[in-house]
């Protein structure tokens, strides 16, 4: 009588999408998915940006028109913001603060 294999030991699973995720790997190795990578930190940011400092994360209206509305008008306050820092110092050098010339705080 021959010997049962152990019931303890390695297991190996083959998913039913293995192909897709092959194809997946193989994608991510070409230049152009890499140039895609390589913009991805910016948007982040600019995201990052809407969430914690406009408000993005939640809705103040209800309906999915209103919340598009204030998502859009949300996105040209920030692209304003980004056009207003490139004009007044567009090598960088000032660490992205614009300060209003001639306006007293306190």
């Amino acid at each position: 009588m021959p010997k049962l294999p152990k019931s303890t030991g390695r297991t190996v699973f083959k998913s039913d999408y293995e192909k897709d995720f092959q194809a997946a790997r193989a994608k991510a190795q070409t230049p152009a998915y890499a140039r895609v990578r390589s913009e991805h930190p910016s948007i982040e940011r600019k995201i990052g940006e809407l969430v914690r400092w406009h408000g993005a994360r939640r809705a103040r209206y209800w309906g999915q028109t209103r919340v598009l509305v204030q998502q859009l008008l949300t996105g040209l306050v920030v692209n304003i913001k980004r056009v207003v820092k490139l004009l007044v110092d567009p090598g960088g050098g000032g660490g992205g603060i614009v300060r209003a010339v001639g306006v007293e705080t306190g």
